[in-house]
């Protein structure tokens, strides 16, 4: 099983059912709920998985940044897989106020 095929089984498993994963370049490998409906979507998580590439240090292999809306949550994490950096993002969400 390839390293993104087990990360998605991860996150499935998880019952995490709205989730993007990047290649190093930005190429969606997997989508799944909202993501897999709207290109768009796809596209701002990306944006989101740049930032967060950016803060990582050279040493680090996982750098993770969460951002907060009303209704949802995005967790975006830059992970090193096959001694290569891809970024997953999943949408958590929003706890009540």
């Amino acid at each position: 099983m390839s390293t993104v095929a087990a990360l998605k089984e991860q996150l499935l498993s998880q019952n995490v059912a709205d989730f993007v994963i990047f290649t190093p370049i930005g190429e969606v490998v997997e989508k799944s709920g909202d993501f897999a409906a709207s290109a768009h979507k796809c596209q701002s998580a990306y944006l989101i998985v740049q930032q967060c590439s950016g803060l990582m240090k050279a040493q680090e292999k996982l750098k993770r940044v969460t951002v907060t809306f009303d209704d949802a949550v995005y967790v975006a994490t830059v992970t090193t897989l096959s001694g290569k950096p891809h970024g997953v993002v999943v949408k958590r969400q929003a706890p009540p106020q």
